[in-house]
């Protein structure tokens, strides 16, 4: 919702930088400020509506194929579960996955 009024008020802004309302004395067109605050603020919307999406998970076979199982294995101090740890090379990444009994 805030999103929308977000929108609508910087749609508003460019309209009012458009039409040029005489309201401020600079040397540039008296709209500019107006249309300038406007672009900016849906530009923020639509980058931060892209930038706090999640990945989608892979479905490339190869990608689930390159998970190494290490030696490593602890102890979860908040779980108490035994885990065991796994290695992407072509990534860096590293998994914790429980152990099965």
């Amino acid at each position: 919702m805030l999103r929308i009024l977000l929108a609508v008020f910087g749609v508003a802004l460019i309209a009012i930088g458009i039409f040029g309302v005489p309201v401020l004395p600079f040397a540039l067109p008296p709209g500019t400020p107006f249309f300038v605050g406007g672009a900016c603020i849906l530009l923020a919307i639509v980058f931060e509506a892209r930038r706090y999406r999640g990945a989608a998970p892979s479905t490339d076979v190869a990608a689930a194929d390159a998970w190494q199982q290490t030696d490593e294995r602890f102890v979860d101090p908040s779980t108490g579960k035994r885990m065991s740890v796994r290695y992407n090379p072509q990534t860096g990444e590293r998994d914790y996955v429980e152990e099965k009994p």
